[in-house]
């Protein structure tokens, strides 16, 4: 249809504003005459929302249909480019260590005796256990692997007490026994108790 004149003597809602959309074909106009100017106000909005153009004059307003937006064309796809074949030919490829020794950037060799740095001497109060292994090195005999045991003695409180170089830090306070520092996890089910 292309054109249609309508009134209305109440204020249009959204039904009514797509039974003219579906009614109308693009570019059409419905002529909407309102009994009363607050009306035609309150449907100004679900007109303009409904896809129309809005013209008032008065007590009376035209509507007119908008063609809906073209769609953007579609790109075709190019072919990708033919990839190059290898068929296993080495011939035509170049070492890369003999362009760098033809310019002179060739590493120097390194030599085996000079790849050993001297270790770092240990310092005097040293807790580490580095002076230990250097002296145990010299004598040709292993130093023994350290003890669990921490020089604050607090290790069982947990790591709010704990030293930074202690044994056990990071893991759950536990109950320091005279068998040694065992981890003990209490398993037992307390969802029983509900």
């Amino acid at each position: 249809m292309a054109s249609m004149c309508v009134r209305a003597p109440a204020p249009l809602d959204a039904d009514q504003v797509k039974t003219y959309q579906n009614c109308l074909a693009d570019g059409g106009a419905v002529a909407i005459d309102f009994a009363e100017p607050a009306h035609l106000e309150a449907s100004r909005m679900a007109l303009l929302l409904g896809g129309f153009a809005l013209e008032a004059n008065g007590t009376q307003l035209v509507a007119t249909k908008l063609a809906p937006p073209k769609k953007a064309a579609r790109r075709r796809r190019r072919a990708p480019p033919p990839v190059a074949r290898v068929d296993g030919d080495d011939d035509d490829l170049v070492d890369e260590d003999a362009l760098l020794a033809a310019d002179g950037l060739e590493p120097p060799a390194v030599d085996e005796a000079a790849a050993k740095c001297a270790p770092r001497k240990p310092c005097e109060n040293c807790t580490c256990g580095r002076k230990e292994q250097l002296e145990a090195e010299g004598d040709g005999v292993r130093p023994p692997p350290p003890a669990d045991a921490s020089s604050c003695g607090n290790c069982g409180k947990g790591d709010a007490f704990r030293c930074a170089s202690c044994p056990h830090l990071g893991k759950p306070a536990f109950k320091d026994t005279a068998e040694g520092s065992k981890l003990v996890l209490d398993l037992t089910d307390d969802l029983g108790d509900f």
